[in-house]
């Protein structure tokens, strides 16, 4: 394709394309093809149909402004906004309606005739096609779809424009055979219209699993760049993006590559991290700058700017700010806004205490913002956004950014800016997201070279300039493509136009018409499927059997490099330290991992190792548990004797209360539905649990979160017993309240016992203990599980033993214990593969041992 570029060499030669990413690609492969050969790049010009339109406008008297597509967009949602009240997708809506607009104009279509119509859909269209159209006349304004028809049909083309066009692949499909000889007539010679073609070598291959096909297509093309200087090849792997498996199948196939080729680096890579602009951790950055200011963030948004590397403050460096964050993480009691905490609640005097320059440099744009009108035009605010910014300590002057990227956000920040005229006033909030959704629509393509493997997820966007071309996944499932219809147009009027799509027929004439333009595009394509993924099964696509099977040579397999590979891998004895502390901190949790897998014990003991708590909606279950035992800590702490002990409703209510209002703190307001949830719950707890009691025989409370300890192994082991009960006759009963997932007893005897809270207990009350309760804690289902001595009154637990047996237990459990600790302490890091599901995901990267592998 490049060569038959070249050919045509000639000034001002404009390449014209289909879309930003196709011209972005082309534009970086041409220049470093010509640069390469010693040509001249300046002479060539690579743009989008849109960018070429509105260069067109600038040299042709055109008496109606280009409004661009985001106020295209914001024009059909207030339209639709304003007579559909109740609508829930406003913006799909409006997609749907502007692409019916264009099809109305591409062929021609009178919409008055659509006013008959009986379908809910295609009425309301035709009504908002009219204000939309009606709105575009009085300000004179016209879509890029107007235009077209004004510049083209109209032949208002001016003859003097001095360049060569060239139209690689197409217009509009469904216009482009209607306008393409009126195009010629109006602009003259100096235009032409080319469909590079090359006798491309097409093939065809299939593999068992997908893992294998990626694994393939990869090393494919590291070859291919390997044995050829100035080769390019793009890959497609469809919807990756949105697969974390299967993005994970590429990058481990590509760091394969690169380990096992001295002449790849991540360089040679592209196309993964092109992807939208706000998705750029930097212009991610300067959103959630700006999101401090909206009333409806909290606390977090400020957490992540004081954490944030890529602010510039010379009062507070970002060592200073991450530790002040930390400070104020641990003083806070609720989630509320960074506005409202500075202004009304504290914040900004005891930022002043830590650092008064600092208080000073963030009070600037909160005064400064709390000035602002709460309702102001687009270009308003877009003033004020970068002032703020520039305030907080973020502007793109701090960064070495792409050039690509510094074009997009100013872009950005116009196209934002040109919404005035149809938004008029709005909100910050509003404004910040439609500033938001703008950012997420630029696209930004990461530089191309001659030298690289472009990684595509979408076949459209795959433009010419590459040596080689790889389409994977073309199973029958996927390819051709599926059948497309807009519902704001009648379907039959679609069928009977051929509109693209609308039918099995026009989909697969367009599916088949991308392959042609990607087999025109490329000296060789191959296109690939797996029969199998996951519990998928696949055939292949009817349009790829017409070719020639290609059997490729088995590349390096992920799996199977890193098993060949652990075989010569070197192994080092380096023995764990010894636990030198004089105190197990949070020792019973220790214990337990000792027991069941002493590495777990060493990551979290010894090394601090914290689990990242998994993110879930509503309370966590550790939450309720330290809710729950608050609650009867207050209870029981009121009881004597339980046989005199007649609690009101009114006294377990401010019990209850009083724990949830101190775990909720100030957002028991704000949280009120999950607070009334949470009395309910534990309502019903306390309820069975004060019956079953009742139903026991007479006792009293000996004490409640009682602190007791021993020393095991030279370290101290501190623990607190939830409660311990004294029958009349003197013996005591040690209770422990569970409000997880109940546990069997069992545990308690085995080879190395688990579950020890209770038992260790019984270490400490060796004298005075006559039977280890838990007692799990479910609404309206209190169960008892645990041991007893003979002669303990308890008819609910089924495990008892004789006083010789009693003894004989607490000694085994004493002898267990001893050696747990003695093994922790000594710095016991042995994996138990009997308990492998004891570690999880978070602890994998330390414990250097994959369950896949072992089995």
């Amino acid at each position: 394709m490049l060569k038959d570029l070249i050919e045509k060499e000639s000034k001002n030669q404009n390449i014209v394309v289909d879309s930003f990413a196709e011209a972005s690609q082309l534009d970086y492969l041409l220049k470093d093809y010509l640069n390469l050969k010693g040509l001249n790049s300046d002479n060539y010009q690579v743009n989008s149909h849109k960018r070429w339109l509105e260069s067109l406008i600038q040299n042709n008297d055109i008496d109606r402004s280009l409004i661009t597509t985001f106020q295209e967009e914001a024009l059909w949602q207030e339209i639709i906004k304003s007579d559909v009240s109740n609508l829930v997708n406003i913006s799909h809506a409006s997609t749907l309606a502007s692409s019916a607009r264009q099809a109305i104009k591409a062929f021609n279509l009178d919409a008055s005739k659509l006013k008959k119509s009986r379908n809910y859909n295609v009425s309301s269209f035709v009504r908002w096609l009219e204000y939309f159209d009606n709105f575009l006349k009085d300000n004179n304004w016209a879509t890029y779809d107007d235009i077209y028809i004004d510049l083209i049909e109209k032949n208002s083309l001016s003859n003097d424009v001095d360049c060569n066009l060239i139209f690689f692949n197409r217009f509009p499909e469904n216009i482009i055979n209607r306008l393409y000889s009126n195009f010629i007539q109006a602009s003259g010679s100096g235009y032409h219209f080319i469909n590079p073609k090359s006798n491309s070598l097409v093939s065809k291959s299939i593999f068992n699993e997908l893992s294998d096909e990626i694994s393939c297509c990869i090393s494919w093309a590291c070859q291919k760049l390997i044995h050829s200087k100035t080769g390019s090849v793009a890959i497609i792997i469809p919807d990756y993006k949105n697969n974390f498996r299967l993005k994970q199948m590429i990058n481990d196939s590509i760091n394969l590559n690169i380990e096992l080729n001295d002449t790849l680096d991540e360089s040679n890579f592209v196309g993964l991290k092109s992807d939208s602009l706000i998705k750029n951790q930097i212009i991610s950055s300067a959103i959630k700058t700006l999101e401090i200011f909206d009333t409806s963030s909290d606390f977090s948004i400020f957490s992540r700017w004081l954490r944030s590397p890529y602010i510039d403050c010379s009062f507070m460096d970002i060592n200073n700010r991450s530790l002040l964050e930390v400070d104020l993480r641990n003083k806070l009691m609720s989630q509320i806004s960074f506005l409202d905490s500075y202004v009304h609640n504290g914040l900004k005097e005891y930022i002043y205490i830590i650092n008064k320059d600092f208080c000073n440099y963030l009070s600037i744009p909160v005064e400064y913002f709390l000035s602002l009108p709460t309702s102001q035009l687009p270009n308003n605010w877009s003033s004020n956004f970068i002032f703020l910014l520039d305030k907080m300590g973020w502007s793109l002057n701090n960064f070495n950014l792409d050039s690509q990227i510094i074009f997009l956000w100013n872009e950005a920040i116009k196209d934002f800016s040109n919404l005035t005229p149809i938004l008029g006033k709005i909100n910050y909030h509003r404004a910040l997201s439609i500033f938001e959704s703008i950012l997420n629509s630029k696209l930004h393509v990461e530089n191309i070279s001659s030298r690289s493997i472009y990684i595509s997820e979408n076949i459209e966007d795959i433009s010419a300039g590459y040596d080689s071309i790889w389409v994977s996944s073309m199973n029958s499932s996927s390819w051709p493509k599926l059948t497309s219809l807009n519902p704001m147009i009648p379907i039959e009027l679609q069928m009977d136009l051929n509109f693209p799509n609308s039918s099995p027929n026009m989909a697969l004439s367009y599916s088949k018409s991308l392959m042609k333009r990607i087999e025109n595009s490329a000296n060789e394509v191959i296109y690939s499927y797996s029969r199998a993924d996951l519990d998928s099964i696949y055939s292949s696509s009817p349009l790829i059997e017409k070719y020639s099977l290609l059997e490729i040579k088995k590349y390096p397999n992920i799996i199977d490099h890193y098993k060949r590979k652990s075989k010569i891998t070197e192994e080092v004895i380096d023995n764990p330290p010894r636990y030198k502390k004089r105190r197990i901190k949070n020792a019973i949790n220790i214990i337990n991992y000792q027991s069941r897998f002493p590495l777990l014990a060493f990551l979290t003991g010894q090394l601090s190792c914290k689990r990242v708590k998994p993110l879930s909606k509503g309370m966590r279950s550790s939450d309720r548990g330290i809710i729950t035992h608050r609650t009867l800590e207050l209870i029981y702490s009121g009881v004597n004797r339980f046989s005199s002990f007649k609690p009101s409703d009114n006294y377990i209510r401010e019990c209850i209360i009083k724990a949830l209002d101190e775990f909720f703190g100030k957002a028991s307001t704000n949280l009120k539905i999950l607070y009334d949830l949470e009395y309910d719950r534990i309502k019903s707890i306390v309820d069975s649990l004060l019956l079953e009691d009742a139903n026991r025989s007479n006792f009293s409370i000996h004490s409640i979160e009682e602190n007791n300890s021993l020393i095991i192994s030279g370290v101290a082991i501190k623990c607190r017993s939830d409660r311990i009960d004294k029958l009349d006759d003197n013996k005591h009963i040690i209770i422990d309240y569970k409000t997880g997932s109940s546990f069997n007893i069992n545990s308690w005897f085995k080879d190395r016992p688990q579950n020890l809270q209770l038992p260790l207990y019984a270490l400490i009350y060796r004298e005075r203990v006559d039977a280890l309760i838990n007692i799990n804690l479910k609404p309206n289902d209190i169960q008892y599980k645990g041991l007893s001595k003979e002669g303990v009154d308890l008819p609910t637990i089924k495990k008892v033993l004789t006083r010789d047996q009693w003894d004989s237990r607490i000694s085994s459990w004493e002898k267990s214990i001893n050696v747990l600790v003695s093994e922790f302490v000594n710095g016991d890091t042995r994996i138990n593969i009997d308990e492998i599901n004891a570690i999880d995901d978070y602890y994998l990267p330390l414990a250097r041992f994959d369950r896949n592998y072992y089995e």
